[in-house]
């Protein structure tokens, strides 16, 4: 297949799906006017069509998405798409092709990670092309028992799979600029090793196979920059996690499809289970330092999107495999980690509006720019319109109640405003969620459905507990994006933080309460209002003040991990899939490397320091030189003697990390700390010394 659909066709598709949009929006704009037209028009009315004209665009965008997706699948596929050819794609040789797959990390839980890579080099030397693949940990754990279970566990894996020289552990001793900056680290130091790079995140996994066949579709398309992958949500364990796997499975795809029919080789990049072509991306994709203002100035926190706009202008496609199978990643086990990273997503992403207008980008990589703000700042602005909405319908309510008389006004009332009103409604919600409807058209049809149970019945309950929590959610997401905005606006900046992944580590009702507190009392406030002065909104509203009312209760209650195993909102496959088995063995993995780990009850610090095993390893990762300059050896003693004699408290976080982050220094304290008496080292010495004799008898 020639991955560069002509200009003809690209244009066509792109006036069709332009048409279906402007159709839909402009009738829904058509009928506000309508509505509004009963009564002179105001400047709040002037002000609301604005923004419902933007907002009704950005909703008939996703629509018609939908609409496009569903009839590509329903017509058997689209023929534009990378992974059309992808049979004769699997006999391309890898023979002369190196790859690099490239986990960042960033203060995760060690087992999973290290069990991950195992798990991918596993599927892997199953196929005949494993030799072009190389694995590579890339580290910017600041926490130091973190950074030493890291250590050892890379360890090992290397020795248990005998993966020397195949599976590799970096960590970064300045963490600049987060993940983009390790990932730069990383081009400059084995960039021009590779050809290819496969990158993940710390809870992404592909199969074997996927890996391999992202590397023959790099090579059967030498035009091609980028590849993306669509990952299934996988490993649910919490009710909330469930959800968005219930919902992502059904939905996902058909998005994905219409998506893939307008922007066809000007496809998004997400940063994570994709594989990049290294060369033009080391030359082209350098992130740019933004214009200090505030919490949108400075280094860029999303990097996927802007990545994707350079890679485009340097003339290379970016493709979206959305059907290759063997993709996973997992979703953050309750609302609020959820919303945590939604935070950093909206503050990074409002930051590309520097590149709306930026010379050079072709015009899909400014649309997927203004797709990624309005993903968030379309929040705010339906916030904005529905109080807009209540203050016209109010002062509606009064004009028209005092103008008419009782019998008129509510004739008028009914058979004239409310139907106008109640026709907006009816269309506002019939495009919101008719994508939701032709999901489910198409996993009736196509009989999909039994992916999750022979009987309908159970699917059907399964969809509806779905789309009831979507109901309640978005309210919530509403209010909580909105005020992510405007921290940004007003300067408040995010630190970038190690993301929960654990269902262990959830949020108590405590947590929920106080995240969500001033939002439940906004929504009794708003549900006092309603009842008392505008009461035909009362129960129009109720989805939205209902919602903020209950959600500290929502956010706990979905949290719970499901320990019953329900049949609702569970695919058969997780247990019977050859795929997912393998998945499933990731629990196992993990559990082995626990048993491995040396568990000492002592400060890892101390371990570094004396004994031998993680002495020698943390030394050797340093690869630090021997011949150090006079005077950063006289500064380096000095900081040893101060440790030994008052202990790590001695030291602050910049000296701790100089002795670190050199095999000289950690040496000499492993010969000074034999040699010096027990009268001479710091009680902490001896205390951990104890426990450390304690745990080699035992």
């Amino acid at each position: 297949m020639n991955n560069k659909p002509g200009s003809k066709i690209y244009t066509a598709r792109m006036v069709a799906f332009l048409g279906v949009m402007n159709l839909i929006s402009g009738y829904g704009t058509i009928l506000l006017w309508d509505y509004f037209s009963i009564r002179e028009i105001s400047f709040l009315k002037w002000t609301v069509y604005f923004i419902f004209l933007i907002l009704f665009t950005n909703l008939s965008y996703g629509t018609t998405v939908s609409i496009f997706g569903f009839w590509k699948l329903i017509a058997g596929g689209d023929n534009y798409r990378i992974t059309k050819n992808i049979l004769s794609n699997n006999q391309l040789s890898l023979k002369n092709v190196s790859v690099a797959v490239v986990m960042p990390i960033y203060g995760e839980e060690v087992e999973s990670v290290f069990s991950r890579i195992e798990l991918m080099y596993n599927s892997l030397s199953r196929e005949k092309e494993k030799s072009s693949f190389d694995f590579y940990i890339l580290s910017d754990t600041q926490n130091v028992d973190k950074w030493i279970k890291e250590e050892s566990a890379f360890f090992e894996l290397v020795k248990r799979l005998d993966a020397f020289g195949k599976i590799f552990y970096r960590k970064r001793k300045m963490n600049l600029n987060k993940k983009s900056g390790n990932i730069a680290d990383f081009c400059r130091r084995w960039g021009k090793k590779y050809k290819y790079m496969i990158v993940l995140d710390a809870d992404s996994l592909l199969t074997g196979r996927c890996i391999v066949q992202l590397a023959q579709l790099m090579e059967e398309n030498p035009s091609t920059g980028i590849i993306q992958t669509s990952p299934q949500i996988i490993l649910a364990k919490t009710f909330f996690q469930r959800i968005m796997q219930f919902s992502n499975s059904i939905h996902s795809l058909i998005f994905s499809v219409g998506a893939n029919f307008w922007q066809l080789n000007s496809s998004p990049f997400w940063g994570h289970n994709a594989i990049i072509r290294l060369k033009p991306f080391m030359e082209n994709c350098g992130l740019p330092s933004l214009p200090k203002l505030g919490a949108v100035g400075g280094r860029i926190l999303s990097h996927d999107t802007i990545e994707a706009a350079l890679i485009r202008k340097a003339g290379y496609s970016v493709w979206f495999a959305y059907d290759l199978n063997g993709s996973y990643e997992e979703s953050p086990p309750g609302i609020i980690d959820s919303l945590k990273r939604d935070q950093r997503w909206c503050q990074g992403n409002f930051q590309h509006f520097w590149f709306l207008f930026a010379k050079g980008l072709k015009f899909t990589s400014r649309i997927h720019i203004l797709l990624g703000i309005f993903a968030y700042f379309s929040s705010l602005l339906w916030l904005i319109f529905l109080i807009c909405m209540v203050m016209i319908y109010f002062q509606d309510l009064q004009f028209y109640r005092l103008a008419l008389g009782p019998e008129k006004w509510k004739i008028f009332w009914e058979y004239a405003y409310f139907q106008k009103a109640l026709k907006l409604q009816i269309f506002s919600l019939g495009i919101l969620f008719l994508p939701r409807i032709l999901s489910f058209l198409y996993m009736i049809i196509t009989l999909e459905y039994k992916k999750y149970s022979q009987n309908i019945f159970s699917f059907l309950m399964s969809y509806i507990l779905e789309f009831l929590f979507s109901v309640i959610h978005a309210p919530i997401l509403m209010y909580m994006h909105s005020k992510f905005i405007l921290l940004t606006l007003i300067g408040f900046k995010i630190e970038w933080k190690s993301q929960n992944r654990s269902v262990n580590r959830l949020a108590g009702f405590k947590e929920s309460f106080h995240t969500f507190s001033v939002l439940s009392l906004l929504g009794v406030i708003a549900g006092t209002f309603f009842y008392y002065h505008v009461n035909g909104l009362f129960y129009w509203m109720l989805p939205i003040w209902g919602s903020w009312v209950l959600s500290p209760f929502i956010s706990y209650l979905v949290s719970f991990k499901d320990k019953k195993e329900i049949c609702f909102l569970k695919e058969k496959s997780e247990s019977k899939n050859t795929e997912v088995n393998f998945l499933e063995k990731q629990n196992k993995t993990s559990e082995r490397i626990m048993a491995n780990d040396r568990n000492f009850d002592v400060d890892p610090l101390f371990l570094i320091f004396v004994d031998p095993f993680y002495n020698a390893l943390h030394s050797f990762l340093q690869k630090t030189t021997l011949n150090l300059p006079q005077k950063r050896l006289k500064y380096g003693n000095e900081l040893m003697e101060r440790i030994l004699i008052n202990g790590p408290v001695g030291l602050n976080s910049k000296e701790l990390r100089i002795i670190l982050y050199s095999s000289v220094f950690i040496n000499a304290i492993y010969t000074r700390f034999w040699e010096l008496t027990e009268t001479e080292l710091h009680p902490w010495w001896n205390e951990n010394f104890k426990k450390y004799k304690l745990s080699l008898i035992t």
